[in-house]
């Protein structure tokens, strides 16, 4: 019953990143489409990397969010995964 709670939890904290990121997605999306009409294959992939890295870094801060409200440790929520 408890791993369903912490699949839940997880669940919540993906779709809300997904909501946040959605928006700088499109922006860099549209950047990296300019760049492959360029053949600038440098900063097109440099635009992937920095989608990964801006997806990564709004998991983060939303997970440490939700733990926070819900008054538990990270150390906690990685052993429960």
């Amino acid at each position: 019953m408890l791993s369903e709670a912490f699949f839940k939890l997880r669940s919540v904290i993906t779709e809300h990143t997904f909501k946040l990121f959605n928006t700088r997605k499109n922006q860099l999306m549209h950047q990296r489409l300019c760049f492959f009409k360029k053949q600038n294959w440098q900063l097109y992939e440099a635009k992937i990397t920095e989608a990964s890295q801006n997806f990564f870094n709004i998991s983060g801060l939303e997970m440490r969010y939700a733990l926070e409200v819900l008054e538990m440790t990270e150390a906690n929520y990685m052993v429960a995964l």
